[in-house]
């Protein structure tokens, strides 16, 4: 029987996990001393204006009142930047919880094991970059933008081999079979659009159309052809080559900028998934790098927990071994490290 062991860096886990809720704290604390300063700044105006209500605007504000509004301003000011910052500091770590969610979810899996390690060319792989940006702090910042600038071209790239049109000759082939399965005592209406873009689904109406108006990108600068087939399943029964021609001439005479045809799609989103995998383990080294030299960088919301932590996912045949046992392992910092160990008897 196989089981799943999750191996995965638990210290760093909840070093994540302590510093979002040290986060929370912190802006509990500047919220309630956000709204001190703000009720006494309001006091402070109120005594003000009862003073002006009782004695006249014509008489000169006493020195007092409104120096106690100056001080009561500016002591609303500090903390109103104080309380934006602990905000700004929480909402940096609002991956955490997502990330911790992640991990609770492998330890409710049947069967599963999870076991503290943190693999030993993650270690050296990092220890190389540390020595590398530690001679210039300053391009630790550099270096993790131009990998999400990376980032960011794969998603848009992922985007548009998800999303985009047909070939011209897959185009005239989906639409003529979809033709061709129509019943002829049926009636149906489509448009070519979601025709000649994957996963378009038909929808069942009165008359079989083909609306030739396909919905480009606001950015890709396409301009689409537009005409009408209105025909009935009659029509297409007894001058299906009439339709057939129609269809080919008109699709062959759209301006459009097609994607790749639709056999090689999932090969070409697979490589950039490997990509985009190995470009997101250099973006977490060099963000840990940088921790170890004190330079802060915010991780992005979208963050992916295995990578974050290392995540490794192995079988184990517990048929293997005739025993199998959990130690619990104290480390020097105090936390409880489970370790897999078997025992041949």
């Amino acid at each position: 029987m196989l089981r799943k062991i999750y191996e995965y860096d638990a210290d760093y886990a909840d070093e994540l996990e302590d510093r979002r809720r040290a986060a929370h704290v912190a802006l509990v604390d500047a919220s309630e001393r956000y709204r001190d300063a703000n009720g006494a700044f309001q006091s402070a105006q109120a005594r003000l204006a009862a003073w002006n209500n009782e004695n006249g605007a014509r008489n000169q504000n006493p020195a007092s009142l409104v120096k106690a509004v100056e001080d009561a301003e500016e002591v609303l000011r500090r903390r109103t930047v104080a309380r934006d910052k602990a905000t700004a500091a929480w909402e940096r770590l609002g991956y955490v919880q997502a990330l911790t969610e992640e991990i609770a979810a492998w330890k409710k899996k049947p069967g599963a094991r999870v076991i503290t390690r943190i693999r030993a060319e993650t270690t050296a792989r990092r220890e190389k970059l540390n020595k590398k940006l530690e001679k210039n702090t300053n391009s630790v910042a550099a270096l993790v933008g131009a990998i999400r600038e990376e980032l960011q071209a794969i998603t848009e790239e992922r985007d548009w081999i998800t999303n985009a049109p047909l070939p011209a000759a897959e185009a005239v082939e989906q639409v003529l079979r979809h033709i061709d399965e129509l019943d002829l005592r049926s009636r149906a209406k489509e448009t070519l659009g979601r025709l000649i873009y994957p996963g378009g689904q038909s929808a069942l109406d009165d008359f079989f159309e083909l609306h030739a108006t396909v919905d480009g990108r606001a950015d890709s600068g396409v301009v689409f052809g537009n005409a009408t087939i209105a025909a009935s399943s009659m029509l297409i029964a007894f001058d299906r080559a009439a339709v057939e021609t129609f269809v080919r001439d008109h699709i062959n005479g759209l301006s459009y900028e097609p994607g790749p045809p639709a056999a090689e799609r999932a090969a070409l989103l697979a490589d950039l998934e490997r990509q985009a995998y190995k470009l997101e383990v250099d973006e977490e080294d060099t963000i840990r790098a940088a921790e170890s030299l004190n330079v802060s960088i915010p991780r992005r919301r979208d963050c992916r927990a295995d990578i974050v932590f290392d995540l490794e996912v192995v079988d184990e045949d517990v048929h293997d071994s005739p025993l199998n046992t959990a130690i619990d392992i104290k480390t020097p910092g105090g936390r409880e490290l489970s370790r897999l160990a078997t025992f041949d008897i």
